[in-house]
């Protein structure tokens, strides 16, 4: 995985949805409303 050569990553991008991810796990969604509400995989959202 990773990104194309060449291509940065934006890390205040992934900051930002880090948080949006604490965030909606501290409402008490489980983790894998978590990660289809921020279109990620299940695994990448951990508590």
């Amino acid at each position: 995985m990773g990104n194309p050569k060449g291509v940065k990553r934006d890390f205040e991008a992934l900051e930002k949805r880090r948080f949006q991810a604490m965030r909606l796990l501290e409402q008490g969604l489980n983790q894998s409303e978590t990660a289809r509400r921020l279109k990620v995989a299940r695994q990448t959202v951990s508590a």
